[in-house]
């Protein structure tokens, strides 16, 4: 029972972000940013005043990291990807998860963090590189790329993983923890 709702806020903080990205990659052009933040802005409690001349330099800061996930994603061989988003209190947000993984749905899955026993669900693609070392496929003696279905099965047995999740909650590398 506890699991449930942490899932279900996992599930919606996973929909919240996508969103958030999504609508963030539309706006390439540094036109569009700047006069997607004058818009925003008046919709923000604090600004005073939306003719105040000084309003454009108080958005201007927060333009630039709100469009540096959309301009990360694309670059999932970077180390940086997970790194440009933050958590509540300001830290940035982790990269790697490594702890005991649970099978959600097919595609789907979630880690809990050995450290802070915190729960991050996370997605696979086609672009997703599994890696085994004998407990989603292969042997101990060689790293083997494996397949999803082979990861669905190791998740659903609880087994221990360390995961690469981009800022879109994509994982770009899945491998065994065997420590």
């Amino acid at each position: 029972m506890p699991r449930s709702p942490r899932l279900l806020l996992s599930v919606v903080a996973l929909a919240a972000t996508t969103a958030l990205l999504t609508s963030c990659q539309d706006d390439d052009s540094g036109d569009a940013k700047a006069g997607n933040a004058a818009a925003a802005s008046p919709a923000s409690p604090s600004a005073p005043s939306p003719s105040s001349p000084s309003s454009p330099a108080e958005t201007s800061p927060a333009s630039p990291s709100a469009s540096q996930p959309a301009e990360t994603p694309g670059d999932t061989g970077g180390g940086t990807a997970g790194a440009t988003g933050s958590t509540g209190d300001g830290q940035p947000e982790k990269v790697y998860w490594e702890g005991v993984s649970h099978y959600l749905a097919p595609g789907k899955y979630s880690v809990t963090d050995d450290t802070t026993k915190k729960e991050r669900a996370f997605l696979t693609s086609t672009k997703t590189v599994i890696n085994g070392n004998g407990w989603i496929c292969g042997t101990e003696e060689k790293t083997q790329r494996c397949t999803a279905a082979q990861l669905d099965a190791a998740t659903k047995k609880g087994k221990r993983l360390v995961v690469k999740i981009a800022a879109d909650g994509t994982a770009v590398t899945i491998d065994e923890q065997h420590n």
